[in-house]
C-alpha cells in the first residue's frame, strides 16, 4: 500500500457567526432573516451575511431575481468587498437547509443579455453546499452575450454538492480565481443553441499563472461541448496555472438538444499556449471518461500539433467508448512532458491517437504500463460494462454512487499490473484504470497551506489545515519552505503539533527582499503529504516594531518572543 498525492483545497468548519435563513414564504421586507421570519431572495440572503455568518436556504423553487447588472442579469451577484469576504477560521457559508432542495430558477428570466444563476466577483473565503441552479439559458441572438449557472472570479471558495443543469454554461471560475475547489458537485444538460453547442460545457477552469483549481468526485454529462474544459488557458492573458482533477465521471458529453460541440470527457487546456511554470500543472487521476462524442481526455494540441509546454501527469484513468479514447501530440516542440502511466482504453478504434510524426516523442510522451502496453482486454476484465446508475443518487456524504461499471473482475489482467505513482493501491502492484480491486483502508493524509501573513524582513506568519487524517493517526504536522518550488521538510520546517485540524506555525532566519515557497505538511503511518506552494516575499525594510511580546502555537505549544527587530526566538 503505497502514497497518494493530491491537494485538497479549502473545506471549512462551520463557522462561529449568526446563522440566517432564506424561505419561498419569506419577505425581504419585513424578514430579518431569523428562522421564524427569514427573508425571501436568495440576493437579500447572500448580501446581508458576512464572515463567520451561515446562511440556510430553504427547500423550494426560487425566481426571485438580482436583475440587470451592467449588461447582463443575474439571479445572485456578489462583488467583493471587505464585508463580503470570509477567511479561513470563519468563512462565508451559503448552504441548503438540512433536508432539503434549494432551487434557483432562471425560467422566468427572459431578457436580452447575459444570464447568470449565482455570480461571485472578488469574494474570497466563500462556502456554497447543496444548492441547485437551474434553467438560466440563452435568451438572445448573438454570441457576445452568455449564460451560465454558478460562475465568477472567487479565491479560496469551496463548492460542495452544488448541481448547474439546463443552463447556457455550468459551473465557470476563470481568471484570478485561485484555491477553487469542487467537492462532489454535478453539472448537467447545459447547452449554447447559439454557438451550434461549442460553449456549454460542465465545468470550465481558465485561470492566470500561479493559480489553482482543484475538482474531487464531480460529474459531467449530457453537456453540449465538453464535460471538464480547461480551454483557453491561454498565454495571451498569463493564464496557465495548476489543475487537479480527481475521482471525477464525465460522460455523453458533445450532443445535447440537437446541438454538437467538441464532446470532450476532459479537455486539459490550451497545451501550447499555456504559461510554463514549476512543477506539474496538469494532474488528472482516477476518472472515468465513456461514452463521449469526443475524446475521453484530451491534450488540446495547437494547430500544427507541436506538443504541450506544461507538464501533465494522466495516471490511473479509463476511458471506455469515446469517439476517441486519448488524444496527445507527438511533435514535443515545447518543452512540457506529458506522462501517462496506468491507464485504461478500452472499446476503442485506436487505444491512444498521437499526432504527428514521432519527433523526441521519448522525451516529450512517457508512457508506462498502460492498458494498450501490458494487457489484452475484454469485457471479462469488468465486474460489468453497463453504466445503468452513473447519473443516479449520489451516497448519503455525497461520494459518487458506488457502482460496479468498470471495476476491475477478480482474476482480470489488470490487477497488478501497474506501476507506483504515488497513488494509494492494494496488492502487489497498483491495477490499471480508476478502480483498484479490494479495499484501501488507509492512506497519507490530506493537508491544504494557508495563505502567508504578518510578513517582515526575517519571519512570517503560516500554517495549514489537516482536512483528513487518512484513515492513521496525524503524528506530526507543519509548515516548510525554501527559496524554491515545492518544498519539503528536508528543508527549512516547522512542527506544528499532532492531529487534524488547523494550525499555525512560524517562519523564521528568512531574508530580506528574497521569494519564498511554503508548503503544508502532515504525516501519519503511511507517510506523508504536502499541501500546494504559497509564494511570498519576505519585507524589505525592517518594520516599525513596538515593545517585545509573546505569542503561542497554540497547537504545538511552543513560545515565541517577538524580538525589536522583528526576529521570533523561541522563549524558554
Amino acid at each position: 500500500m503505497k502514497k497518494l498525492l493530491f491537494i485538497l483545497f479549502f473545506i471549512p468548519l462551520i463557522a462561529s457567526g449568526t446563522d440566517y435563513y432564506v424561505s419561498t414564504t419569506g419577505d425581504d421586507v419585513t424578514g430579518d432573516g431569523s428562522i421564524g421570519t427569514p427573508w425571501k431572495s436568495w440576493q437579500m440572503g447572500f448580501n446581508s451575511i458576512m464572515k463567520g455568518d451561515v446562511l440556510y436556504i430553504r427547500g423550494g423553487t426560487y425566481t426571485d431575481y438580482l436583475g440587470i447588472y451592467g449588461s447582463s442579469y443575474y439571479g445572485v451577484r456578489i462583488s467583493g468587498s471587505s464585508i463580503h469576504d470570509g477567511t479561513a477560521s470563519e468563512p462565508i457559508t451559503v448552504m441548503n437547509y438540512p433536508g432539503e432542495e434549494p432551487i434557483l430558477d432562471g425560467t422566468l428570466m427572459t431578457q436580452h443579455g447575459g444570464h447568470f444563476g449565482i455570480n461571485l466577483e472578488g469574494c474570497d473565503y466563500w462556502y456554497l453546499k447543496g444548492l441547485i441552479v437551474a434553467n438560466f439559458t440563452e435568451f438572445f441572438s448573438d454570441h457576445y452575450h452568455y449564460a451560465g449557472g454558478i460562475s465568477g472570479e472567487a479565491t479560496h471558495t469551496t463548492l460542495d454538492q452544488c448541481v448547474v443543469h439546463d443552463c447556457g454554461n455550468g459551473f465557470t471560475f476563470n481568471a484570478s480565481s485561485d484555491y477553487v475547489y469542487y467537492l462532489n458537485c454535478d453539472s448537467y444538460q447545459n447547452y449554447d443553441h447559439i454557438d451550434g453547442g461549442g460553449y456549454a460545457n460542465g465545468f470550465n477552469g481558465n485561470i492566470y499563472i500561479g493559480n489553482h483549481l482543484s475538482f474531487e468526485g464531480c460529474r459531467a454529462w449530457t453537456n453540449s461541448d465538453d464535460g471538464f474544459d480547461m480551454y483557453e488557458s491561454a498565454g495571451t492573458y498569463n493564464r496557465g496555472g495548476y489543475i487537479t482533477i480527481n475521482n471525477c465521471w464525465s460522460w455523453d458529453n458533445g450532443q445535447m438538444g440537437g446541438e454538437i460541440g467538441d464532446g470532450a470527457g476532459f479537455k486539459l487546456g490550451d497545451a501550447w499556449e499555456l504559461m510554463k511554470e514549476s512543477g506539474v500543472q496538469r494532474i488528472i487521476t482516477n476518472c472515468l471518461s465513456f461514452n463521449n462524442h469526443g475524446v475521453g481526455i484530451d491534450e488540446s494540441m495547437d494547430a500544427a500539433n507541436d506538443g504541450t509546454i506544461v507538464d501533465i501527469n494522466v495516471y490511473n484513468n479509463t476511458c471506455y467508448n469515446n469517439g476517441r479514447n486519448f488524444n496527445f501530440g507527438l511533435r514535443a516542440i515545447h518543452s512540457g512532458i506529458v506522462n501517462l502511466t496506468n491507464n485504461i482504453s478500452y472499446h476503442y478504434n485506436n487505444p491512444l491517437y498521437l499526432y504527428a510524426d514521432n519527433i523526441r516523442a521519448e522525451a516529450h510522451l512517457i508512457q508506462t504500463t498502460n492498458s494498450w502496453q501490458v494487457a489484452i482486454m475484454s469485457n471479462a476484465d469488468f465486474l460489468t460494462v453497463n453504466s445503468a446508475g452513473v447519473d443516479g443518487a449520489r451516497q448519503a456524504n455525497g461520494d459518487l454512487p458506488d457502482l460496479d461499471f468498470l471495476k476491475p473482475a477478480n482474476g482480470s489482467d489488470i490487477i497488478d499490473a501497474g506501476t507506483d505513482v504515488g497513488i494509494s493501491f492494494s496488492g502487489d502492484a497498483p491495477d490499471l484504470g480508476a478502480y483498484e480491486f479490494g479495499s484501501i483502508t488507509s492512506y497519507i493524509p490530506t493537508v491544504t497551506t494557508t495563505v502567508i501573513t504578518d510578513i517582515t524582513t526575517t519571519t512570517a506568519t503560516g500554517g495549514g489545515n489537516v482536512t483528513n487524517d487518512g484513515g492513521e493517526f496525524v503524528s506530526e504536522r507543519g509548515i516548510c519552505w525554501s527559496t524554491s518550488p515545492n518544498p519539503t521538510t528536508s528543508n527549512h520546517h516547522e512542527s506544528a503539533g499532532t492531529g487534524e485540524g488547523i494550525f499555525i506555525a512560524y517562519l523564521t532566519g528568512l531574508e530580506s527582499g528574497l521569494t519564498y515557497y511554503v508548503r503544508a505538511y502532515a504525516v501519519n503511518a503511511k507517510g506523508i503529504s504536502y499541501g500546494s506552494n504559497v509564494i511570498f516575499t519576505a519585507s524589505a525594510t525592517p518594520p516599525v516594531m513596538g515593545p517585545t511580546h509573546f505569542v503561542t502555537n497554540g497547537a504545538g505549544g511552543i513560545h515565541y518572543k517577538v524580538k525589536s527587530n522583528g526576529k521570533f526566538v523561541k522563549s524558554k
